[in-house]
């Protein structure tokens, strides 16, 4: 049985992008705003401007950078039934972070969100079987803004077994999620070991990292932790309009920082990602649900293929603002896509372009998610599958519902919804004509009243509140 594949570059067009980048990264450069970055590149034997901070990084500088890259990751979780090894053909699903608000669970009604509200999507999210891996889904507005970071770390660890991304938000920053993590693993030798927490590095576009990101991961790499790298520019105001050109420009950027955590450390694991995305030109608004979005995904997939890299990519993001028709095509869409492609990672599940987050939305992600996964494990080709015997047995005219052959594999075959409509139309009516958001409602609530996980004993779970009120008694200005 092969495994579908969706290729949108032939291996030709992939070359062609690599060998662009490596021209950027020479001749236009990177700006790094960080000394100590700065005098890496320096030492190196990189072209560097300590005045300006850009960076112009010769190839053979960046080939032997990538030649470094482990080709493989595990992404550990607190349990270990939910660590996922990312190989060549893993395909998972998982959250990225930081919306700002959500809908109301009782009344559909938009708002900003709470900890309270971050840690009951963690929960829910946590009883998905296939949401596998996730980043605070919100930034809480009730807790301090300088250190928002660190109490959504804090609750979304306290609330789920999954493998929780991190923000690479400066030095001191990436050492209090390792605080945390390490409170939880019982010493940091032991979160080394096995790692349930990793750090994201987001490269602003184009061609200029962010100082307190840069200064992040480059402690994170210093310290051996996993470090996923995107970069999101938008084609057609921070990028070329042009596919072709906007993929190139993401990947120099993505490789800069790879570069430069290989250089810090080499062996570092990296997860080469992209939430490259487009611009509206009617509107001014940029979109993260359109057909060019789908696109970018199997590309990335492929770029990173080249490498020898795992990858990540955000999908299944809306620029609906609620549960309707357009955010599940949208969803739909992206995740299909980006599972044909093989992207290994795929993160999102986030409406309103990032700023909304519905805890009833986790379960309909997880639904779609579900069938995603279903189409892209094919189905097998052999003597018993084909069921030769058993059609011959049957017969014409026959029903095939109460043989043997039907009860021993229709469990793998067939997939079996949650929450999604297949009743008649009068057992639908009986039902009381429910919508997918209603079902999905009465499951978040269920969820939450029933699910159970490995709690944290009182004192870790104190212990990371206290790092995260450390933090902001450091961070905040009065």
């Amino acid at each position: 049985m092969a495994q579908p594949k969706l290729e949108f570059l032939t291996a030709e067009e992939v070359e062609s992008i690599h060998l662009t980048s490596l021209k950027i990264l020479e001749e236009t450069g990177v700006i790094f705003p960080v000394k100590e970055a700065l005098g890496v590149f320096h030492e190196r034997g990189a072209k560097v401007n300590h005045e300006t901070g850009l960076v112009k990084i010769p190839p053979d500088i960046v080939e032997e950078a990538i030649a470094k890259v482990p080709p493989q990751v595990t992404l550990f979780a607190r349990d270990p039934k939910y660590d996922v090894p990312v190989q060549k053909d893993t395909v998972t699903f998982g959250t990225i972070g930081n919306a700002t608000h959500v809908l109301d669970l009782e009344t559909g009604e938009r708002r900003r969100a709470t900890n309270r509200d971050l840690a009951d999507i963690t929960r829910v999210i946590d009883a998905c079987q296939n949401i596998l891996h996730l980043e605070p889904q919100v930034t809480p507005q009730d807790v301090p803004k300088e250190a928002s970071y660190q109490y959504s770390w804090a609750t979304t660890l306290k609330n789920t077994v999954k493998h929780v991304r991190l923000s690479a938000h400066g030095k001191d920053g990436v050492q209090d999620g390792i605080k945390m993590g390490s409170a939880i693993a019982g010493g940091q030798q032991a979160l080394k070991t096995k790692p349930f927490i990793s750090f994201m590095a987001l490269i602003p576009s184009p061609l200029a990292h962010d100082p307190t990101v840069c200064e992040g991961f480059m402690e994170a790499a210093r310290l051996g932790f996993p470090i996923w790298f995107e970069s999101g520019p938008v084609a057609g105001a921070s990028a070329p309009v042009t596919l072709a050109g906007a993929l190139a420009l993401n990947n120099a950027e993505v490789l800069s920082g790879i570069v430069l955590a290989q250089l810090v450390r080499p062996g570092t694991p990296v997860i080469y990602g992209s939430f490259l995305r487009i611009m509206d030109m009617r509107t001014g608004n940029v979109s993260i649900s359109s057909p060019e979005f789908c696109i970018f995904r199997p590309c990335i997939a492929s770029l990173a293929r080249y490498y020898k890299m795992p990858s990540w990519a955000g999908v299944m993001l809306n620029d609906a603002k609620i549960i309707d028709c357009q955010a599940g095509y949208e969803k739909a869409l992206s995740a299909l896509m980006s599972a044909l492609g093989g992207v290994n990672l795929l993160c999102g599940m986030q409406l309103d372009n990032e700023h909304i987050v519905s805890a009833e939305d986790m379960v309909v992600n997880d639904e779609i998610v579900g069938a995603v996964l279903r189409i892209l494990r094919g189905f097998d080709v052999n003597k018993e599958t084909l069921a030769l015997e058993v059609i011959d047995e049957i017969g014409p005219r026959g029903v095939f519902l109460r043989s043997r052959h039907t009860m021993d594999h229709y469990r793998r075959e067939l997939w079996s919804p949650s929450i999604t409509e297949r009743s008649t139309w009068t057992e639908w009516k009986a039902k009381g004509e429910p919508d997918m958001w209603k079902v999905a409602r009465e499951r978040t609530k269920k969820i939450l009243k029933t699910h159970e996980r490995e709690p944290l004993s009182h004192q870790v779970a104190s212990e990371l509140d206290a790092i995260a009120r450390q933090a902001a008694k450091r961070l905040v200005k009065t």
